[in-house]
């Protein structure tokens, strides 16, 4: 609508003019309803058709009205106010004569129950449709309800009585109300409402709550998994930790290991410092070993002694964090025990010391041999040559002495032959390693009488690697010197066979054997043994020794091939026998 061509219109009373339009065909429609579904039109069609022509030309005029006001600007606001309250008076009458003449017809069957029910809505919803003043809606609700009121007060029927006085008590309720009774069930509306609004915002914030409950009930479950998992790290770490208080020093926690490895357990260290439980064997060590922590974050690899609760001594490295627990400062340590490094590293020393010292007693030797033998025999034929060219010598006498050269020569040839194969039999190279253990083990047999039996098998035509050979031939060099020195044996067996993918190795003795080392005491084992087993595990294999006092000794070595299965299949398919 175009409200700058009526500018003295008053919005209440367009808003009522636009409403009574609106709901002109209500009527009209409420009657159509009731004549199809009762046999009214059929019983009395001349009082139906003037009726319902009398509504049809008040909402076409209602229609009309608010149409023209509307669309057209015209007439004014006040006469179309008062024509279209006019005709709203004019169609609660033609309701009002339908509706008693309906009930009167038919009483409380189904088309009065459907009259009854239609007043009643039109007049509940009036107030939506209208904006009128207070006399005018009581006049409206009035004319709506006499027909149900007049109808029951004359009526034989309880349930007409009853109804008309439940239209009585609605039309006094709708008359009696004041301004203020309105002012007041608009206030309580109001409060209603704000009561709903604040039943939606705690509604909400209970859901945020709940919400917020929820997150901490997750955030709960998450703390006590990552709980477990740092606990159950902290119990089966492999290392020993401990957690000390960081300005008393004091035990807080160990871990398993920490008590199975030391032998303390946890009520035994918990709140006691590592002096008190004698964990530390030097005090000064764990007091620069605090104040590093106490004036630093972490501590790596600070080396120092424990003392196990057995009063064993162990090396180990301890590596410290500052970390604070519970407004608390404390040190996470992890204990690495090297006790086995350290002493590896000190027997690594020892046999470096012991194969410099071999290798200088070695050349001590090769340089004996040669200055007592090569070099004198060579200092004898030199003194020879110069009393050759001393002056004329007989013919017989210069034969004799190139006899003596010749065999002095000879003898220079066999040491030198003796020093070269000691270092490196040439043997090995031109047949092989089985020959070569053969001839050693006939060699040692002749020297020193003790029988040799020796057996090698799965070798023959096997091209292994001059460092395996020699390794291997030293081994079997060693072992027989260790029988010769210590066993006082009669008999020893040597066993070589290739069992992919080993070659294994047995030498045994019938001698007096020895007593085994025992543990922690390294040094009881001779230097011999202690080489080889340094040259099993240089070739990537393992050395066993089976002994015992009067038991003979047997050692059992095994090093693995350099080869594939399938190459040394080839190799056997070739040579035609593993023998």
């Amino acid at each position: 609508m175009n409200l700058s061509r009526t500018p003295h219109k008053r919005p209440m009373d367009v808003e009522y003019i636009l409403r009574s339009s609106l709901a002109s065909p209500v009527l009209p429609l409420l009657i159509a309803i009731v004549m199809a579904t009762s046999d009214l039109y059929g019983r009395h069609p001349v009082i139906i058709s003037l009726l319902m022509t009398l509504t049809l030309a008040t909402m076409v005029c209602r229609i009309i009205l608010g149409g023209s006001y509307f669309l057209l600007g015209h007439p004014n606001t006040h006469t179309v106010h008062r024509w279209s309250l006019g005709l709203n008076y004019l169609s609660a009458m033609i309701w009002a004569l339908f509706a008693s003449f309906v009930l009167n017809l038919y009483g409380l069957l189904w088309p009065g129950y459907l009259v009854v029910f239609c007043s009643g809505a039109v007049v509940s919803i009036t107030p939506t449709f209208s904006v009128l003043p207070s006399t005018t809606t009581r006049i409206h609700t009035g004319i709506f309800l006499f027909p149900i009121i007049a109808w029951g007060g004359v009526s034989h029927s309880f349930q007409g009585q009853i109804i008309a006085a439940l239209a009585l008590l609605y039309f006094l309720i709708a008359t009696l109300i004041t301004e203020e009774t309105r002012a007041w069930l608009m206030g309580l509306s109001s409060r209603l409402a704000e009561m709903d609004k604040t039943a939606l915002d705690l509604h909400q914030k209970n859901k945020n709550l709940e919400k917020g409950l929820l997150e901490q009930v997750s955030h709960l479950k998450d703390i006590k998994a990552k709980k477990e998992i740092y606990r159950q790290a902290f119990q089966t770490s492999p290392n020993p930790i401990a957690f000390n208080r960081l300005y008393s020093g004091k035990f807080s926690h160990v871990n398993a290991i920490f008590s199975s490895q030391f032998g303390y357990t946890r009520e035994e260290v918990t709140d006691k410092t590592p002096l008190e439980v004698g964990l530390w064997e030097d005090p000064a060590a764990w007091e620069t070993y605090l104040n590093i922590m106490r004036t630093r974050r972490w501590v790596n690899n600070f080396q120092c002694r424990f003392r196990t609760h057995d009063g064993e001594s162990r090396t180990v490295l301890l590596s410290s964090r500052r970390i604070t627990l519970a407004r608390d400062h404390y040190a996470l340590t992890t204990v690495n025990d090297i006790t086995e490094f350290s002493e590896a590293q000190s027997q690594v020393k020892h046999l470096t010391r012991k194969i410099i010292q071999v290798q200088e007693e070695e050349r001590r030797r090769i340089a004996r041999d040669l200055h007592d033998s090569v070099a004198q025999d060579l200092s004898s034929l030199k003194i020879t040559c110069s009393s050759l060219l001393s002056g004329p010598i007989p013919a017989s006498v210069l034969r004799a002495k190139i006899q003596d050269i010749s065999t002095v020569l000879q003898e220079c040839i066999e040491a030198v032959k003796t020093i070269a194969y000691e270092l490196r039999p040439p043997i090995l190279d031109e047949l092989g390693l089985p020959t070569a253990l053969f001839r050693h083990c006939e060699e040692f047999q002749r020297k020193t009488g003790i029988e040799v039996d020796f057996f090698s098998a799965g070798l023959n035509g096997i091209p292994l690697d001059s460092d395996t050979e020699i390794n291997l031939y030293r081994l079997v060099q060693e072992a027989l010197s260790n029988v010769l020195k210590h066993a006082k044996a009669d008999t020893v067996m040597l066993r070589l066979v290739a069992s992919f993918p080993d070659i294994i190795m047995r030498v045994e003795d019938n001698g007096i054997g020895f007593e085994q080392e025992r543990e922690g005491h390294p040094e009881t084992k001779c230097m011999g043994l202690r080489g080889m087993e340094e040259r099993v595990h240089l070739m990537g294999g393992h050395i066993r020794i089976i002994t015992g006092p009067g038991e003979g000794t047997a050692l059992v070595i095994r090093v693995p091939f350099n080869m594939s299965e399938q190459e040394l299949e080839e190799i056997y398919k070739e040579v035609g026998s593993v023998r």
